[in-house]
């Protein structure tokens, strides 16, 4: 998948950082403690006496405004929380949850110098393909030998969990939840049909990215989970309408319907699924409202979750307080939203959330203005257009569910936001 000769090669002999992020990269969905330890080294290696750059990057200012805000929330939050009767103080940390975010404001910008030209992403991509072959081994270990974990080494710093599959759960792998499974193999997704594409005269290379491919889409359909699945079409049907078959969208959509029908009927005559095994049992009720009736719905979930939010606007509630508000309020569980932006301003208020994603979809919007300018020039960026792809497919998978609370994704979501900010604002 990359050229090891060129890594070799004099330009990259003495580039330390860059070598401790490529091993940190293709380390971090199988071994994220020791993966994240290296990228943090190597951006702070290549950033080093650079501190000034940061204060001058004026995409940088909505994530330092936002930091201050974070802090002087959690300062509030620290010493407000026990007026919330139903929340003892071992059950909460305020000052945890700025960890999810401000660390990665400083990554964002950090990771740039390793994105900064189309080769360098393009190395970047392939290398987060190789780094998924683990997840897919896990995967289908997991599926077909029945192998469970957790397994545990290097003194706890690697683990992987290989949850048994039991009710309506499915594969995991090496993830501690379907779901996260899910959202890492379709960010990959794009990846595989850019690296496919742009593999010319070898059918060996073609190969081996043909089935890193097919594994990763056979395992997002064997974790059951419906937000990773429609993902996956989303997936399809934007690569389509960015290369311009049309043929390929209505080709989509009518598999689609198709597919759709048939669920509709197989779980209208429950006799189709005892006489004929045509779909997992399993798949099938991740579509059963009957499989969910223990769960809170995700609108019910979301109106509740807006509510708190506009009785508290400017500051929040403070982090990881949303799960107790809830069970007070309904009496059952919600450990979450269900919708990222939703979070961020139950924790630090709408000002936070609005300003950082407000500015992811103004980087968003430059970088999309910038890959269409070099379609109607014809201008090969294959890599570019699968990155902006995955960041979308990531993000619209946060609006649904929260997977971003994994570490992998978490630094993943940064990385490929970085690079769409290179994208997005590098003159040609």
């Amino acid at each position: 998948l990359v050229n090891l000769k060129i890594i070799k090669s004099n330009v990259f002999k003495n580039y330390l950082s860059l070598k401790i992020y490529y091993i940190g990269l293709f380390l971090l969905p199988s071994a994220f403690v020791i993966s994240s330890f290296l990228l943090l080294i190597s951006v702070v290696i290549e950033n080093f006496g650079k501190v000034n750059l940061f204060f001058k990057d004026k995409w940088n200012y909505p994530f330092i405004i936002s930091c201050l805000i974070i802090l002087f929330t959690s300062f509030i939050h620290s010493n407000n929380y026990a007026s919330y009767k139903s929340i003892n103080y071992d059950q909460i940390n305020i000052w945890v949850g700025m960890f999810n975010w401000i660390p990665f404001f400083f990554l964002f910008w950090g990771f740039q110098p390793f994105l900064k030209t189309k080769y360098s992403r393009e190395i970047s991509s392939k290398l987060i393909i190789a780094g998924t072959i683990p997840v897919i081994l896990s995967g289908f270990i997991q599926y077909f030998f029945k192998l469970y974990g957790p397994f545990k080494t290097f003194f706890g710093l690697l683990v992987w969990y290989q949850k048994p599959i039991y009710g309506v759960s499915g594969v995991t792998g090496l993830f501690s939840n379907e779901n996260y499974t899910g959202c890492w193999l379709n960010i990959v997704v794009p990846f595989c049909i850019a690296c496919f594409f742009a593999t010319k005269n070898s059918t060996f290379k073609k190969g081996i990215i043909s089935s890193i491919f097919l594994g990763s889409v056979s395992l997002i359909l064997l974790t059951n989970s419906r937000s990773a699945i429609a993902s996956l079409f989303i997936t399809f049907g934007l690569f389509a309408i960015s290369s311009g078959e049309v043929w390929v969208l209505l080709l989509l959509l009518i598999f689609l319907i198709i597919i759709l029908l048939t669920l509709f009927l197989i779980l209208n005559n429950h006799s189709l699924i005892s006489n004929y095994e045509i779909i997992p049992e399993k798949f099938l009720q991740e579509f059963d409202p009957d499989s969910f009736s223990d769960r809170e719905l995700r609108t019910e979930i979301w109106n509740i979750s807006l509510n708190i939010i506009f009785k508290n606007p400017l500051i929040g509630i403070g982090p990881s307080v949303f799960p107790y508000i809830y069970t007070s309020i309904k009496d059952s569980f919600a450990g979450h939203p269900h919708n990222l932006f939703l979070e961020l301003s139950l924790s630090y208020g709408l000002i936070v959330s609005v300003t950082i994603f407000t500015t992811i979809i103004l980087l968003l919007y430059k970088s999309y203005l910038k890959l269409k300018f070099e379609k109607d020039n014809k201008i090969n960026s294959i890599f570019d257009i699968s990155w902006f792809i995955s960041f979308v497919i990531l993000l619209i998978s946060q609006m649904v569910d929260i997977q971003y609370f994994d570490g992998r994704i978490s630094i993943l979501f940064w990385l490929l936001l970085s690079g769409l900010k290179v994208i997005g604002t590098k003159e040609i």
